[in-house]
């Protein structure tokens, strides 16, 4: 229906042939297709049309809980929750499935760091760790064929436990591939609306001495000696509100969007949960203002298993299209799993590339109330070529558990292959012989990670004494073939199926260049991932994408990628996708800034008002 919204003739015979409205009806709906015609607004040379055009439709009988239902919170479902709740203010509802993390709430000791595995006995997924965990975990670590996935499960998505990376993708082909209306020039202004409203930027340059790291010239060094091109990047921290001006560290202030926070600690804890709340996750700006200014309802510790189209009547009909709304079923896992629904006039699916992802698998193929949703779905899979390195001995500086996770990137796109270009980046990590610790009581006694714990925690032992001294990290990120699919198994269970095969050229180049670093500063040893060792090949990722990915049409895609109703789930009206599963391809880039960038094209699509960085 959403295509004949800017066609009355079109959308007239369709409505007439229905046979079920009423004059008067349909005069409201032409009264609302002509008002769209007149005030749709551009951006870039695109038409960007109002979704509540059409929203008189058919929908005289049905009295909706809200205006828009949004599934997830991460970076994608917190831009929608501001931009909706900003259009339809107190209308919204947001339903996570994890819990709110207030300041001080993450986990640190062992018990703590037991109970933050996700573990859900009900939903059949396979877990490295089977047996640890709780059902609220915030670590959600699936382990699947041929690739292991770390996502997060909790208000504010991702972006809880991610490393604060805001950076651009750099490939020149990462989207050679993509549909017209999503090249990266398209993408750029929204990148900035981005950063502007995290207050994203590089790490302050002053001669505090609580502000140096080591670390940095050490990069720069390596870039020299190995080939590449080593810059600070730009990463979502608090350093205090004027970026000149740098606050103390640990000292707390009010945020541009009304909320607290602390001015970076340095404590090298971004990815397992900032507990000063020094990096800005989605709950302390998008969220923060669609909840506190906005009046966004959120629902947490809710899981969505159902979305179902409306008849005119406000029945559940699967062979609507969902032009007369939905009604989303959901699960309250804080009160033994009732189940409760809602319904509203639109819906966005948010819940991450696993999460949403397996929602319109089992809707379409379980449950069937969304049968008509794009064969493409699942496919796509990419782990954004992510692997991990680590140097021992040498030269190395002390002070790899200072700072914030990430600060700078070196860019190797020299490379005689294309399909071998990579960005290496640095990675401050916690003290980790406790970690490790824990780590080796929950794994097999003689399993390849048991022993590559065992390993890495004798190199710490004797480089420092748990302090990080005497090694560097780094995480690798790069455009591997996306080839994985997703798919349904025997239980209804979400599996993926990865091969390493197709993007072994990029990985191996990966590899020989933590070969390099080791040379470059006279290190006695380079260790990856043992999993990733023959035969096994098992690669682990902590950035997937794709699943429902963008296209022109269904027969490419899973959601539209014509900018007049962008994210629009093909073959249903008001249905929209906003997270990382839109993304088509690897980006060679953390994610986050590209996500966050569809999620405000889907936005303009559902409003009809342009992004802007005041939220």
């Amino acid at each position: 229906m959403s295509k004949n919204r800017n066609n009355p003739i079109e959308g007239a015979k369709q409505l007439l042939s229905q046979r079920r409205i009423t004059r008067k009806e349909f005069g409201r709906w032409l009264t609302g297709a002509v008002s769209a015609a007149l005030t749709t607004q551009t951006l870039g040379g695109c038409d960007v049309p109002d979704d509540r055009a059409d929203d008189s439709l058919g929908r005289s009988n049905i009295d909706f809980d809200y205006q828009a239902v949004i599934v997830g919170s991460g970076f994608g479902g917190s831009v929608m929750g501001a931009r909706l709740s900003r259009k339809w203010p107190g209308a919204v509802m947001m339903a996570e499935r994890g819990r709110r993390y207030p300041r001080g709430s993450f986990p640190r000791d062992k018990q703590a760091l037991f109970d933050a595995i996700r573990r859900d006995p009900t939903d059949n997924t396979p877990r490295p760790l089977p047996l640890q965990g709780t059902s609220n975990g915030l670590f959600d670590v699936r382990s699947y064929d041929g690739m292991d996935v770390l996502v997060a499960n909790g208000y504010g998505g991702g972006s809880l436990i991610y490393g604060a990376a805001i950076i651009e993708p750099e490939d020149p082909d990462f989207d050679k591939d993509w549909p017209a209306t999503i090249k990266k020039d398209q993408l750029k202004p929204y990148y900035d609306i981005f950063k502007t409203i995290l207050g994203a930027g590089p790490i302050p340059i002053t001669d505090e001495p609580e502000r140096q790291l080591p670390r940095v010239d050490y990069y720069k060094r390596v870039a020299e000696e190995t080939g590449g091109e080593s810059k600070l990047v730009p990463i979502g921290i608090f350093f205090g509100n004027d970026p000149d001006n740098p606050t103390p560290l640990g000292e707390r202030e009010i945020n541009q969007h009304g909320a607290e926070q602390t001015s970076c600690t340095y404590c090298a804890e971004c990815v397992v949960g900032c507990n000063f709340h020094a990096k800005s996750s989605m709950d302390l700006n998008f969220l923060h203002v669609a909840e506190n200014r906005y009046g966004m309802e959120v629902r947490t510790e809710h899981a969505v298993e159902r979305v179902v189209p409306l008849d005119i009547d406000g029945n559940d009909d699967p062979d609507q299209d969902g032009g007369y709304g939905y009604r989303v079923y959901m699960k309250d896992l804080g009160n033994a799993s009732a189940e409760l629904s809602v319904t509203a006039q639109r819906v966005v699916l948010s819940a991450g590339v696993l999460g949403t992802t397996e929602i319109l698998l089992r809707n379409k193929y379980v449950h069937g109330t969304l049968p008509n949703v794009s064969q493409q779905l699942g496919r796509g899979f990419s782990g954004n070529g992510d692997f991990v390195g680590l140097v021992a001995g040498g030269d190395l500086p002390d002070g790899n558990a200072y700072g914030p996770t990430l600060v700078q990137s070196i860019n190797y796109r020299d490379a005689s292959d294309p399909e071998e270009h990579h960005v290496l980046e640095d990675l401050a990590l916690p003290h980790l012989t406790e970690v490790i610790s824990w780590l080796l009581d929950v794994c097999e006694t003689n399993g390849p990670m048991h022993s590559f714990w065992q390993t890495l925690k004798a190199l710490f032992e004797l480089n420092g004494g748990g302090k990080n001294s005497g090694f560097a990290s780094q995480v690798f990120v790069g455009v591997d073939k996306s080839n994985g699919k997703m798919f349904l198994g025997n239980k209804g269970e979400l599996r993926l199926s990865w091969s390493h095969w197709a993007s072994r050229k990029l990985f191996g180049s990966m590899i020989e260049r933590i070969g390099d670093v080791k040379q470059a500063v006279s290190g006695w040893a380079n260790l990856y991932l043992p999993t990733y060792l023959w035969p096994l090949r098992r690669n682990f990722t902590v950035h997937p994408l794709g699943g429902c990915a963008l296209g022109d049409d269904s027969p490419e895609g899973v959601a539209s990628a014509a900018r007049e109703d962008f994210g629009r789930v093909f073959g249903y009206s008001h249905l929209y996708i906003a997270d990382g599963s839109l993304v088509p391809s690897a980006l060679g880039a953390n994610p986050a800034l590209t996500i966050a960038a569809f999620a405000e094209m889907v936005a303009e699509g559902v409003t009809g008002d342009l992004a802007t960085v005041e939220l």
